[in-house]
């Protein structure tokens, strides 16, 4: 039935699921219509009647019920227009709108393009240890992505996190707020699997982000069906046209009256199949083809030795890549909740890998001491330190603005220690003041551990025979210092031109218990782009350093001869340079 046919004052009939799985019919009253409700776009305004519908007024979760006049579909319950609403007023996103999204799927392969969401200079230098792993480089991307208008609005879509931990889910809470989202929480259902109701027109439906022992899905409604293709919502998830996520079915365990949003909540139930298109006016899915998720395998051993395991998967749709990294980060730092009961001075030794779809490994090997300080006076402890250098690792490959990269499986194993196993360099010597190419340096170094008397540590360090310059420096300190210091040196390393380049650049973070020292000199060189060109000679220097104001080419005044690396039982903070002069 078009909009030109609806008259102010019918009465139609709409479907939708109030509890578990029954779809109930309750009246509306046709108002008037929109024209231009957006542009282009037209809306029926209704007001609901019947007791159980007027109780809960506009409804997260009845995104999508169908409006039936005298048998003929008029569209989907999709948009609400106040909170605190009096009357229950709402708007029908008409079904002419809808039955579009069938002619984008034809051209589904051509529309298609990998697009990276975000600058990625702060989650680089969060995954190489360069910057802290802060909250916001997470939750920011989400709350610029869904933030909504004031006034007419769409009806939120109870996002529901079933098997997280409190804490965890109250760090993020946030970035839902004023969202189209309504962020639920929820648990496993009593029984041991969740019997959804068939995907028919008012029945529950659900968008899954992760599945398995964690679950994060939106829960709306199917609006129509028409063989193994179904419609639902009557507006958009996230709006990104094109893509591949998990449709499942749904169980409504209550709705939930309230004056500031009613909701429904729910239980994700079988996945029966694949959304492929998210559009201003509603969802298509499949049933039948299932989509690829990301298998992700999570082991936490504690100090007594007892190992505790976690399996879920995570949903492979590379226009969410600004959120996967959050909601990943967020499961992780469930598990290690859970399986710890508790946080405190412990230490966190990682092992694990990222494999990719072309067969790269990024090995996940790191050392994490609790409360290490961040900038604003605050600490991360070992599993906020660890979950977010992880979280920001795979963001940067998610978002690497190069070329698509997708995921084949993660892997993570937390092994706790007993204690806060961090410490400073407190000072460096040498045994020399001179030095000739080919010499075998002896270099001290002196750590304080935490709450522990210090220690002298000496390694050899050999001087290459090949050394010209008639100066030499030393470079020693921790793993999070050298990347700080190498950051200011060589800026342009720490700004890759293609994805190789980003992979060897995650490849080479180094472990925060490896206390480095490096062998430098000085140099005339430059970075074109990040490639390094060391040593110029000085009839091509200048020629170079003129090109250095136009942004490609960056001036090089070090070139580091050579690094060693010393595994050490604590992180250690701090770094220290010392100077020899060539023996004459």
């Amino acid at each position: 039935m078009t909009v030109d046919a609806c008259r102010p004052g019918m009465m139609a009939k709409a479907l939708t699921v109030f509890s578990g799985n029954e779809i109930e019919e309750f009246d509306v009253e046709i108002v008037d219509f929109y024209r231009n409700f957006f542009p282009g776009r037209s809306a029926i305004l209704i007001r609901l009647h019947g007791e159980k519908a007027t109780f809960a007024g506009p409804t997260s979760g009845m995104s999508g019920s169908p409006v039936y006049y005298q048998g003929k579909l008029l569209g989907a319950i999709a948009y609400s227009f106040s909170n605190f609403v009096k009357d229950p007023l709402m708007g029908v996103t008409p079904i002419s709108e809808m039955l579009e999204i069938f002619d984008w799927q034809k051209v589904r392969d051509k529309e298609s393009a990998y697009s990276a969401h975000l600058p990625t200079e702060n989650i680089i230098a969060a995954a190489v240890g360069i910057e802290p792993p802060v909250w916001e480089i997470f939750t920011d991307p989400v709350r610029s992505r869904l933030a909504t208008t004031k006034g007419v609005q769409q009806l939120g879509l109870p996002l529901q996190f079933s098997g997280f931990s409190a804490s965890s889910l109250e760090l993020v809470e946030a970035s839902f707020r004023n969202t189209s989202m309504h962020f639920t929480r929820g648990g496993a259902a009593g029984s041991a699997q969740v019997v959804g109701g068939e995907l028919l027109p008012g029945s529950a439906i659900a968008a899954v982000l992760m599945s398995g022992d964690y679950s994060i899905a939106a829960t709306g409604t199917v609006t129509y069906r028409d063989g193994n293709r179904v419609l639902g919502f009557g507006h958009p998830f996230f709006d990104n046209g094109p893509i591949e996520l998990p449709m499942a079915q749904a169980r409504i365990m209550a709705t939930m009256a309230s004056m500031q949003h009613s909701s429904k909540m729910s239980l994700t139930g079988k996945i029966v199949g694949t959304l492929y298109q998210d559009r201003k006016t509603g969802i298509m899915g499949e049933i039948g083809p299932m989509p690829e998720m990301v298998p992700v395998r999570m082991k936490y051993i504690s100090e007594t030795g007892k190992e505790t395991k976690f399996n879920f998967a995570l949903a492979q749709e590379q226009s969410l890549s600004f959120l996967s990294p959050l909601i990943l980060r967020m499961a992780l730092i469930s598990g290690i909740e859970s399986a710890r009961l508790a946080s405190g001075y412990n230490t966190l030794d990682v092992s694990g890998e990222v494999k990719l779809k072309d067969g790269k490994i990024l090995s996940l090997n790191n050392f994490y001491p609790g409360f290490q300080p961040v900038s604003g006076f605050s600490f991360l402890n070992p599993t906020l330190h660890s979950t977010g250098q992880i979280a920001a690792s795979l963001s940067s490959i998610a978002n690497n603005g190069f070329s698509a990269k997708p995921f084949a499986s993660i892997e993570v194993n937390f092994r706790s220690l007993a204690g806060r196993k961090s410490a400073t360099l407190e000072k460096i010597w040498v045994d020399r003041t001179t030095f000739t190419p080919g010499d075998t340096l002896a270099i001290y170094f002196r750590i304080k551990p935490y709450q522990k008397k210090s220690f002298v540590q000496v390694e050899k360090v050999a001087i290459p025979y090949a050394y010209t310059s008639r100066r030499l420096t030393i470079l020693a300190g921790g793993a999070s210092s050298f990347a700080r210091t190498e950051k200011r040196n060589f800026p342009a390393k720490f700004k890759p031109q293609n994805f190789n380049q980003l992979f060897k650049l995650l490849q080479e973070t180094r472990k925060n218990n490896q206390f480095c020292v490096q062998l430098i000199s000085m140099d005339n060189g430059v970075f074109v782009g990040s490639r390094e060109m060391p040593n110029l000679p000085p009839s091509v220097y200048p020629v170079f350093k003129s090109q250095a104001a136009k942004g490609d080419v960056t001036q090089s005044r070090f070139r580091i001869i050579k690094e060693l690396q010393f595994p050490q039982k604590y992180m250690v903070e701090g770094i220290q340079q010392l100077r020899l002069d060539l023996e004459n």
